[in-house]
């Protein structure tokens, strides 16, 4: 009787690329000599089936452009391209640390369903994350390779129309989301360091407001080590502090510039939803997500130290929770 280890080459290869994501590939290549060899045989085409089982490339098309050189971005599209395999060896990296960051903000950020109807997140709730992380790196990226360390307002307005106008009003709401997550961990981590130095300047700097906006914009994978990796901490925020690398273009600042260009033209919005808030009328939702990025110091917990609402405010901390989560957590009644 055939095993699966036995089996030819052609069905070790149809079974990979089906596959739900790169974790379960990844492990699957190890189990035996047999499926690697066949792995290996048509890599990047079950590298790329799999890819957008985990994350449809189609929904990240814009984050790509920030994220690839530019020949690797055509070489997705040319299948001919000598280094198309190039492209697809960095996305799926990149994939791995998105994937690894939207765990992470799954188990500290969604709120734990009752034990009856407790179970992982939904795949549109997953690949929602995803994409909001995705939005976060590819604008760091961006801001970043744009130099300017003391930015002035039409700057940032410039900014703003060039990579943020491209995002419906839900999408940026999920981005200042990730922004919160991600500055109450850096502050956090700069409070703890700042204990444990006994340089009284880097006590000052790694408590200053502006060392975390710039550590935020640092590449996911430098962020996920300085976050869960104890022992790179200390030698990623040296380096960060003794090279200078703050950049003083802060999110709260792009998120204020974005606000003022959709302000100046309100048909700018795009047409698409990512999601719809089923306990609010539509018109009256659309109105509030204007609104939300005008106080963005209080959404990113500058100030306050937490995300603060009134009852009657719109929740937006459920914004990347899943319709069906949401239900099973008795929330969103359907609007009469």
């Amino acid at each position: 009787m055939a095993t699966l280890s036995t089996i030819p080459p052609e069905l070790h290869i149809e079974i990979l690329s089906r596959l739900p994501d790169l974790r379960s590939l990844a492990a699957a290549v190890l189990t035996s000599r047999a499926i690697y060899k066949a792995f290996t045989i048509a890599r990047h085409d079950v590298m790329e089936r799999v890819l957008n089982a985990d994350i449809p490339l189609a929904s990240i098309v814009g984050e790509i452009d920030c994220l690839l050189p530019q020949d690797c971005v055509a070489a997705l599209q040319d299948r001919s391209s000598s280094v198309r395999g190039k492209a697809l060896d960095m996305l799926c990296v990149h994939q791995g640390f998105v994937s690894g960051w939207c765990r992470r903000f799954c188990e500290d950020t969604l709120t734990a369903l009752p034990s009856q109807h407790q179970g992982p997140a939904s795949p549109s709730e997953r690949l929602r994350i995803q994409r909001a992380f995705y939005r976060f790196w590819a604008l760091s990226r961006a801001i970043a390779a744009s130099g300017i360390k003391q930015p002035s307002i039409s700057d940032d307005l410039s900014f703003a129309k060039t990579y943020m106008l491209r995002y419906s009003l839900w999408e940026i709401a999920e981005l200042t989301l990730i922004c919160r997550y991600i500055h109450q961990k850096l502050e956090r981590l700069c409070f703890l360091h700042g204990r444990l130095v006994t340089d009284e300047n880097i006590r000052k700097d790694t408590a200053n407001e502006l060392t975390v906006y710039s550590l935020a914009l640092l590449d996911l994978p430098t962020l996920h080590s300085m976050l869960f990796s104890p022992q790179t901490t200390t030698s990623i925020l040296d380096t960060h502090l003794s090279t200078q690398l703050s950049c003083y273009r802060t999110w709260p600042s792009l998120f204020t510039a974005d606000r003022s260009n959709r302000d100046r033209d309100p048909t700018v919005f795009p047409p698409r939803r990512i999601c719809t808030r089923r306990d609010v009328p539509s018109d009256e939702y659309d109105e509030c997500l204007r609104d939300y990025a005008e106080d963005v110091v209080t959404v990113l917990g500058v100030e306050r130290g937490e995300y603060w609402l009134e009852d009657d405010l719109v929740r937006y901390d459920l914004a990347l929770w899943d319709d069906s989560r949401l239900e099973r957590l008795g929330l969103f009644l359907p609007v009469a």
